[in-house]
């Protein structure tokens, strides 16, 4: 209606000026007026909307702001709910927000502005300014840093298509590990959520959307930037982010429980800028695995609730002001410490901490993440950059990929035949591990394990049979079968080993000993954890419409030998400082000891996998040295 509006008026304008000509003859033109693009301060005549711009050149540090000034005649109407300004680099025209007249940029161009202002019923616009935005000069150190695209995810019990939202968003952190961080506000819809918190509404509000679900990237406020479920728009709109709103800062996050604490965590952002600007914070706590009092619309009692938010930092939308409203030196760090109250209810284990980044493209108006991380409730991630040198190992790396599978599944001897496929190839025989984890809570499985639903509800909960990559990457193995050798790819060139251990058993009697070492070449927190496994169990299975009597069942985690499956810690070390952990566990007298085998995991801080050992009952292995 706003275009029909416009053109209706410039065609009933052109046909008075026709009808003027026809009557009484070509008039003089009259000299076009000389407008200075910075001075606001000229008349403009009654009618005419102009904008002028305080500079015309920026410095595209994310900082440098530009304040146009749009006069009405000599009314100034820069602010006017009814004005909107246009911006346009490289053919691309970008619609600001009502009332914003300011704007700066990371990105270098020749931008140009055009202002549109609406009254009674009109549509006015004159003049363009052109503003060009250069290169700044760094002072200090620069970085190429991974962009992490925050995810807001909304979402409610009673959304009966929110579970589609949930789906797609698994399918692209499947597709596309690492690169979005979905954090799911939930609202009342419909009836009364659980799960909601009152950031819920004011995050809601602010992307501007009616209904539910929405997917807005990184709060940019614009409909090419949100979308309701669809699988391909959420990826259209991550191509648009690192095209149009590229990272100029990286973020890193520490966190340890508060000893003492009733349920506190201490929190340690750090950040690290490319541009002298100023950053707002804001640190969410989620939770994944989360099983709802209230039946999910569409889904059921069953239905598990992944990316929960469950506490904020702050109750501003944008978060708080970092190093204090001051803008921060380029490649020096600035870190903030917080301490946040865990709400009652949570599982502790299911949790984590993401920290995100802001910066303002309108002068403060509104802030856009930057970038962003994420690190498990308890640990921490160092910055992600593109040019991190990359560290001469001394160990071989080997990958743990776990199989969740059951013997009532009548899918899962299909993925177990997949994954052996793979991992039978000259390039990953040798160094992947398969680790079967059986379920029993959905139908008898004899070599059932209780942690194997809680591995499901953590990594996705796609459904059996699925696999999880190093503890950081994972997918169905009947949908995204064609991800799972890109899965292995991902973990050897994105995660190099920088850890190894080595193990040694003891058997005597019906007690095993295991005694696990870890070598980690880089400081951090560290965890070990041990499973003991045996191959060539012979049980029932279902096959699709059959049911083999005489299945054999292989790489089966008969127990968990530490404490924790995600592993236990051998708390914070120091580069090339070893740690030991000994164990004693009792085996079963059903259990085949020459088929078995116990596997130890190198657990980094980020609660990854980094490196892997299998070694026979009643023998020893070393660390695995790469060939000289």
């Amino acid at each position: 209606m706003k275009k029909i509006t416009r053109y209706i008026t410039i065609a009933l304008a052109m046909i008075g000026a026709a009808i003027f000509v026809s009557c009484h003859g070509q008039p003089d033109e009259p000299a076009e007026p000389i407008i200075d693009p910075t001075d606001p301060t000229q008349n403009v005549p009654e009618g005419v909307l102009r904008i002028f711009a305080d500079k015309t050149s920026i410095t595209a540090d994310g900082s440098d702001v530009v304040t146009f000034t749009v006069m009405f005649g000599s009314e100034d109407v820069s602010n006017a709910r009814t004005l909107q300004l246009t911006r346009t680099i490289d053919g691309n025209e970008k619609l600001m927000n009502y009332g914003v007249n300011t704007f700066s940029t990371t990105i270098p161009g020749t931008y140009t502005f055009k202002a549109e202002f609406y009254r009674a019923g009109q549509y006015y616009s004159d003049n363009e300014v052109e503003v060009v935005a250069v290169s700044g000069v760094a002072d200090g150190e620069t970085r190429e840093w991974i962009q992490k695209i925050l995810g807001f995810q909304f979402t409610s019990v009673g959304c009966s298509s929110c579970p589609d939202l949930a789906t797609s968003l698994k399918s692209v952190q499947a597709n596309f590990p690492d690169r979005v961080i979905p954090v799911a506000f939930h609202r009342d819809f419909g009836k009364s959520d659980p799960m909601t918190i009152p950031m819920s509404d004011s995050y809601y509000k602010c992307i501007n959307r009616q209904g539910l679900p929405q997917f807005n990237a990184n709060l940019i406020i614009s409909d090419e930037y949100t979308t309701v479920s669809e699988y391909t728009a959420i990826v259209d709109i991550l191509d648009r982010v690192e095209m149009n709103y590229p990272a100029t800062c990286g973020v890193a996050i520490e966190s340890s429980m508060v000893v003492g604490g009733d349920r506190a965590v201490k929190v340690k952002v750090k950040v690290t800028s490319n541009t002298p600007s100023q950053y707002r914070y804001q640190i969410f706590l989620v939770e994944d695995g989360v099983e709802s009092s209230i039946p999910q619309d569409g889904a059921g009692y069953d239905y598990i609730h992944n990316n929960v938010v469950r506490a904020t930092w702050s109750d501003k939308t944008y978060g708080e002001l970092l190093n204090e409203g001051a803008n921060l030196q380029v490649g020096v760090e600035t870190t903030v410490e917080r301490t946040m109250q865990i709400p009652d209810g949570c599982n502790l284990d299911n949790m984590r901490i993401v920290a995100a980044a802001m910066v303002s493209y309108d002068g403060g108006n509104s802030y856009v993440v930057n970038n962003c991380a994420e690190c498990p409730l308890g640990g921490s991630v160092e910055y992600n950059t593109i040019d991190a040198p990359a560290l001469s190992s001394r160990f071989e790396r080997h990958i743990c990929v776990m199989d969740l599978t059951g013997t009532w599944c009548s899918f899962c001897p299909e993925g177990m035949n997949k994954l052996k496929f793979y991992i039978q190839k000259e390039e990953w025989k040798d160094i992947v591990h398969l680790l079967a984890l059986h379920d029993n809570t959905q139908g008898e499985d004899p070599m059932g394990l209780a942690l194997t639903s809680d591995v499901m509800k953590k990594y996705g909960n796609y459904g059996y049979p699925m696999f999880v990559t190093d503890l950081r990457d994972s997918g169905s193995l009947t949908e995204h079968i064609a991800n799972i050798a890109p899965s292995f790819e991902r973990s050897l060139e994105e995660y190099p080993a920088c850890s190894d251990v080595k193990i040694a058993t003891t058997v005597s009697g019906e007690e095993l000993s295991v005694d696990v070492a870890l070598f980690p070449e880089v400081a951090g927190e560290w965890k070990a954890s041990v499973f003991l496994v045996e191959d060539g169990i012979v049980a029932a299975q279902k096959d699709g419409s059959l049911t083999h009597d005489d299945y054999p069942h292989d790489h089966v985690a008969r127990a968990v030998v530490s404490k924790y499956w995600m592993g236990d810690s051998l708390g914070t070390l120091a580069a090339e400082q070893e740690a030991t952990k000994s164990y004693t566990i009792t085996l079963n007298e059903e259990w085949n000891r020459d088929n078995m085998y116990v596997m130890a995991l190198s657990v980094d801080s980020n609660g990854y996998v980094n490196n892997v050992a299998v070694c026979p009952l009643g023998e020893s292995v070393d660390y695995k040295y790469l060939a000289e």
